[in-house]
């Protein structure tokens, strides 16, 4: 069941190279749905999702994964298309008056609040559009709209 739903915070099994072997992980980002970044709960590395081989079977090996997202992936390239320039014109609306020197550094460990401004080392620059409890935000990106992992902690205890 809750390999069916899963959110950034959530925690799947994932392969470590640094443990080497397969641990518990903490999902950091998404990429287009799909789970792109993980903390390791035994080690602490940040790495990119890598799902255990017994899945692997069923849903083909990655050379033939390659092949399928080509030919699935056309309905929903044309989507992503035309969603591209409302993102990239709203990205620069909301990127518009900011001092790009003044961007914070992003770590799943900080605390953000709305409108901030913040230098992603993958996104690159992009803007916290809405705080989700309890450990979660929306930033808009150039290339899309990312949920990421942060820490909410002392940002309640500062307002509260």
């Amino acid at each position: 069941m809750s390999g069916q739903e899963k959110e950034t915070g959530g925690v799947v099994e994932s392969q470590c190279r640094k443990c080497g072997g397969t641990t518990g992980h903490t999902i950091v980002s998404f990429v287009e749905g799909e789970i792109s970044k993980v903390e390791c709960r035994v080690c602490g590395s940040e790495h990119k999702y890598r799902p255990e081989n017994k899945s692997a079977a069923p849903k083909k090996s990655s050379a033939s994964k390659g092949k399928s997202t080509a030919k699935s992936g056309g309905k929903k390239k044309k989507k992503k298309e035309d969603e591209e320039p409302q993102i990239d014109q709203e990205w620069l609306r909301q990127m518009e008056g900011k001092d790009k020197n003044s961007a914070l550094s992003y770590s799943m460990q900080n605390s953000y609040a709305v409108q901030d401004l913040i230098d992603h080392p993958k996104f690159g620059m992009g803007v916290v559009q809405r705080l989700i409890t309890p450990n979660k935000m929306d930033v808009i990106f150039q290339d899309g709209m990312k949920r990421l992992r942060c820490d909410f902690a002392s940002t309640q205890e500062q307002s509260g």
